[in-house]
């Protein structure tokens, strides 16, 4: 199992970081928007036992608050990258020979077996903090809500150097941004930074 202090290996070519990282001349544009939780289909959903989990939808950020017990994302897309820190971190930073780097590229994107039910978290103390690939027919799938084609199941957080920080003992706030891939290379207005919040069962 990976390390969540340990960069993740690269998993595909250099020429797929551009297609994923999100593009230069975009780096002033905001974030999204990304319409979240909303009946009959949006981009993205989180939900606990059949139903959306609360939400608050700022120009800064999502944040979803949840219940300590699994939960369900489901999308618009086959494909969404998720990156999950302790700490608030930028997207991009510099890698150690200056090239920036998102945290949501493909380079970035921890090694996960098939069927996979857990979102990696990093530490967000250092320029490798990388992300969980969502994607149909590798990682484990959950029945959509209506309206969304595609879900995925999440049933625990792995973050092997800090035991605390798993799905059932987690208090507090993981920040973070998610992608939806609708296209090559990743645009601003598919991604937006994300805060989950946990406050107990």
């Amino acid at each position: 199992m990976p390390s969540c202090s340990a960069r993740a290996a690269p998993l595909l070519a250099v020429a797929l970081l551009s297609g994923c990282a999100t593009v230069p001349d975009e780096a002033g544009l905001p974030y999204g928007p990304l319409r979240v939780n909303q009946p009959g289909g949006a981009d993205l959903y989180v939900a606990q036992d059949g139903v959306f989990v609360p939400a608050e939808v700022t120009a800064e950020a999502i944040t979803f608050r949840l219940a300590n017990r699994p939960f369900q994302i489901g999308s618009s897309s086959p494909q969404l990258n998720v990156c999950l820190t302790l700490a608030p971190v930028p997207e991009v930073r510099a890698d150690p020979s200056g090239v920036p780097t998102s945290c949501l590229s493909f380079a970035m994107q921890s090694p996960t077996e098939r069927d996979a039910d857990y979102l990696m978290v990093f530490p967000g103390d250092g320029w490798g903090d990388g992300n969980t690939g969502l994607q149909a027919g590798q990682s484990q799938a959950a029945a959509p809500l209506p309206g969304y084609p595609f879900a995925f199941q999440v049933a625990n957080l792995l973050c092997p150097s800090s035991p605390a920080v798993s799905l059932s003992r987690f208090r507090g706030t993981l920040h973070g941004y998610v992608g939806l891939h609708r296209g090559t290379p990743l645009r601003r207005r598919d991604i937006m930074p994300i805060r989950l919040v946990f406050a107990g069962r």
